[in-house]
């Protein structure tokens, strides 16, 4: 049965049959990246074409759009960019809930043995996805770093703003949540399927401190994390704001102090006595290796968000 999203543009359709998505490929891809997207229409007129033209013809690739509740042209865009393409898919959120509870949701719904989050400004070189997934091989998360030796970083020299910002959320992140991590928001992160299916259930941030809510997990639950150099280069026209946000980055993070501190009573143990150095997978791995989408619209289905089990998602420090 096929049923037309209300408002979605042509080609965006949601199949369903005995409650599987219907249309998708008959082989399960190795690797799903996926893109959180809010009012991003400008950005992914420029940067699916890259895509597409580095990926769009393997066959182990997919590519999972999360339209969060986007007011503006971005099912368009999306539509008009993945026209043919059978492994690019689009799921539709009913209201913009947050960065974190767009890419929770694509997790939730990737194929992949290997799953891979990108902001949709393709800040960090997607041409380094390969050596990102190849560093799951020794690790179950592997996060793109903007500051260890191999990166290279380029900042909008008129916002050098977001550097030092970038810098002190991470030196607080990790200090308040007793983490250890070179750069926690780096926008580009990989993880072995069963360890990222996991740990976004676990987690509830959906703001700017999901990624730090995320590592703690990993780190309480003993999951081995690397750290791969990125090419990274400022996006223009960016949403961070410099004034505003760092206000909301403080709010999110104590929040995710209270939750962190409320699963440490339940683990038995402090997140700080599993801390370990981060490992960088060996150098070899630096080398790179050889009809429109479906869409699953959320927003035209009833959804109830399931609570977790009792004890874990009670805490004082989730996120509304």
């Amino acid at each position: 049965m096929t049923l037309r999203s209300a408002g979605a543009p042509e080609g965006l359709d949601v199949e369903q049959a005995d409650g599987q998505v219907g249309g998708l490929p008959a082989t399960t891809p190795t690797v799903t990246l996926i893109i959180p997207a809010y009012n991003e229409a400008q950005h992914l007129s420029e940067t699916l074409p890259r895509v597409r033209a580095e990926y769009g013809a393997d066959p182990h690739f997919e590519l999972l759009i999360v339209d969060d509740g986007s007011k503006d042209a971005t099912l368009e865009v999306v539509a008009e960019h993945t026209a043919g393409w059978d492994r690019a898919r689009v799921v539709r959120l009913p209201w913009n809930g947050g960065k974190g509870a767009a890419i929770k949701a694509g997790v939730s719904m990737a194929r992949g043995s290997r799953i891979v989050f990108s902001d949709a400004d393709l800040s960090a070189d997607i041409s380094d996805l390969p050596r990102l997934v190849a560093a799951l091989d020794h690790a179950d998360i592997a996060i793109g770093s903007r500051a260890i030796a191999g990166s290279r970083v380029i900042y909008n020299q008129r916002r050098g703003i977001r550097k030092v910002q970038s810098k002190f959320f991470n030196g607080i992140a990790c200090a308040m949540v007793d983490i250890v991590a070179s750069d926690t928001q780096c926008g580009f992160k990989a993880f072995r399927a069963d360890a990222g299916k996991m740990l976004f259930h676990l987690c509830e941030g959906k703001g700017f401190a999901f990624d730090v809510e995320i590592l703690a997990l990993a780190q309480l639950l003993g999951l081995r994390v690397t750290e791969v150099p990125v090419d990274w280069v400022e996006s223009v026209g960016t949403t961070v704001r410099p004034v505003r946000d760092p206000f909301i980055m403080v709010r999110d993070l104590l929040r995710t102090r209270r939750r962190c501190r409320h699963l440490e009573q339940h683990a038995g143990r402090f997140i700080w006595e599993v801390a370990g150095p981060l490992q960088q997978p060996p150098s070899d791995l630096w080398s790179t290796p050889e009809g429109g989408p479906d869409v699953i619209d959320l927003a035209a289905a009833e959804h109830v968000e399931q609570p977790h089990p009792r004890g874990v998602g009670s805490s004082a420090g989730s996120t509304p």
